[in-house]
């Protein structure tokens, strides 16, 4: 080959090599560089990743102790609430109670007056059946006698 060329092509080889190196010189700069601010992106979205959950744990902690201090309340009030409608119930219940033994004293009184009222019209009847039997049995002894002496007459008369 001509030593011209041959000096040329040594000289691009040369120029290729630097320029080969310096690109690799350079690409493994760049490599460490983003290495680098990979590893610090990534110490710094583990650092927040670890203050946003840290502050989620204390958001929840709080909106949990607000919530239990809710239902206490919410618990508390229906207790208080129950008791008092429980109250008036009781109240209500021992009103118709009282209510339902004067309406129960009054029935009871009125079936032993009718009671009585039956027990007399009874005894009043019995006597009234015992006039009449008495009346009857004396007239009939009065008619069968006059029937009797009738008869008699009539069989001596002929």
């Amino acid at each position: 080959m001509d030593p011209e060329i041959s000096a040329q092509f040594e000289e691009t080889r040369r120029h290729v090599d630097v320029a080969t190196e310096e690109t690799r010189r350079h690409f493994e700069e760049a490599t460490e560089e983003t290495r680098r601010r990979f590893a610090v992106a990534t110490e710094e979205t583990r650092r927040h990743f670890e203050e946003a959950t840290e502050e989620t744990r204390r958001h929840f902690a709080v909106a949990t102790e607000e919530t239990r201090r809710q239902f206490e309340e919410a618990t508390g009030d229906m207790r208080r609430h129950v008791n008092v409608a429980t109250e008036e119930t009781r109240r209500h219940f021992d009103v118709v109670a009282e209510g339902m033994r004067a309406d129960v004293r009054l029935v009871a009184e009125g079936v032993s007056s009718l009671a009585e009222r039956v027990d007399r019209v009874e005894h009043n009847l019995r006597e009234e059946i015992r006039e009449t039997r008495r009346d009857l049995t004396a007239l009939l002894t009065a008619s069968y006698t006059d029937l009797d002496r009738r008869v008699r007459r009539l069989e001596t008369d002929r």
